[in-house]
């Protein structure tokens, strides 16, 4: 398999001379995986606290990263609900971004 383009805003590090897709011109296509938890709405905050207070310790765990992500060229972040929530909503922009530019349309 021969990689064609990263989709994120810099190279990958298992990569490092397969060009962005950005450097090939399609300025719009910036593109990431990324995992998370959610929570039914209506969870307690306390709750919600709780949870990501835990999960938050976890992924600041340098052998768990080390294990789950780094070793996997992925990067850990761990943010807020709030944190998480805002990034959604910018994800979600850009991926509508993306479609527009990309002229996609349903069929």
């Amino acid at each position: 398999m021969l990689p064609l383009a990263i989709t994120s805003k810099q190279r990958s590090s298992q990569f490092p001379d397969v060009p962005t897709a950005q450097e090939q011109g399609y300025g719009y296509m910036n593109a990431s995986i990324w995992y998370g938890l959610f929570a039914p709405a209506g969870t307690p905050a306390a709750v919600v606290e709780k949870i990501n207070a835990d999960v938050r310790a976890i992924l600041r765990d340098p052998a768990f990263a080390e294990k789950n992500a780094t070793s996997r060229n992925l990067r850990v972040v761990a943010s807020t609900a709030q944190q998480f929530q805002a990034s959604i909503r910018d994800e979600a922009a850009t991926v509508g971004e993306m479609v527009r530019a990309a002229e996609v349309k349903p069929e």
